[in-house]
């Protein structure tokens, strides 16, 4: 019988829930409203019916391996709960892997949406069987998960990876974390946006400031320089911390390939890393796109069940 997983991506707004096999292949999907101001029983409820509406839809076609949540955080990993989260009210210290996990009987793991894209693209997409490289979400602000050696690297409290709150410019704009110059106040997708407007004097998405500067637009293409020559900067200086082999650039901005962004950052990061660090490495666009949030949440709860059977199968081989 096939083993699947019932991945969930919860946000302010929605969540998302899908039915997925260990290749990746996504069966039914779900969504509803979050409704975070009603409180986190009402918000684990609803999660909790959604994966019940899945799990019976798969009744006897294929046997649930567990249940994975990506959330923002921050939070943990292992007492399976959301400390504090803006999108979220109401969500101090709340358990919610746990209710998750009491109320439909199937194991819970509960981990940051940016690193459930990562375990996404690393289980299912372009990072497959690449053992070093991080991964950025560029969306209203930037996540990301870094792999190392073929394992997700945690932090010693779950807080590793905050990328977003690189610090590009000492003394610039006000984040939301409270800090000022912050790496997602220039290059997220919701920045990106801000500085169209101001650029083309017009409310602007990321792929109509992409469309612009392809139809020759000054303004736009200039913009784009000065979005790209800050991503150099930010991604600089993570690969010469990381070196890594990979950097997958995923999340809205880059939901349909990123445009001319990938090519004018890779431009300009010579200068800001180093040659040696610089070679062979790839920047690509994530294959998953705006299934990464859920099909992450389900490599998260498959990856979770191989560690749990790791121990029984080594016990195995040594009979």
């Amino acid at each position: 019988m096939k083993k699947c997983a019932v991945g969930v991506d919860l946000g302010g707004t929605n969540i998302r829930a899908v039915l997925a096999d260990d290749d990746g292949k996504m069966g039914p999907r779900l969504h509803e409203e979050t409704c975070a101001e009603k409180g986190p029983e009402h918000v684990a409820n609803k999660i909790a019916d959604l994966v019940q509406q899945l799990v019976a839809q798969a009744a006897n076609t294929c046997e649930i391996v567990g249940i994975g949540i990506g959330s923002p955080g921050p939070l943990s990993r292992k007492r399976k709960m959301i400390f504090q989260t803006p999108n979220l009210p109401g969500f101090e210290n709340y358990p919610l892997g746990q209710r998750v996990e009491d109320m439909c009987g199937i194991p819970v793991s509960l981990d940051n949406d940016g690193n459930c894209a990562a375990h996404g693209e690393h289980m299912f997409g372009v990072a497959r069987g690449v053992k070093e490289f991080f991964m950025l979400t560029i969306g209203t602000g930037i996540g990301g998960g870094i792999f190392s050696k073929d394992k997700m690297i945690h932090g010693k409290s779950d807080g590793a990876a905050e990328i977003g709150h690189l610090c590009l410019y000492p003394g610039g704009i006000k984040c939301n974390c409270g800090r000022t110059g912050c790496f997602e106040q220039y290059c997220s997708a919701t920045a990106i946006e801000r500085r169209a407007a101001k650029a083309l004097n017009k409310k602007t998405t990321v792929p109509e400031l992409f469309w612009a500067h392809e139809a020759g637009n000054q303004d736009a293409s200039k913009c784009l320089e000065e979005v790209a020559q800050d991503f150099s900067i930010g991604l600089g200086s993570l690969i010469n911390l990381l070196e890594p082999e990979m950097i997958v650039m995923g999340g809205g901005a880059f939901s349909t390939g990123g445009g001319p962004l990938i090519p004018m950052i890779t431009e300009r990061l010579v200068g800001q890393a180093f040659p040696s660090s610089l070679a062979d490495l790839k920047i690509v666009s994530g294959k998953l796109r705006g299934n990464s949030g859920v099909l992450g949440a389900a490599a998260l709860a498959f990856k979770q069940r191989a560690k749990l059977e790791e121990p029984l199968i080594a016990s195995q081989s040594v009979r």
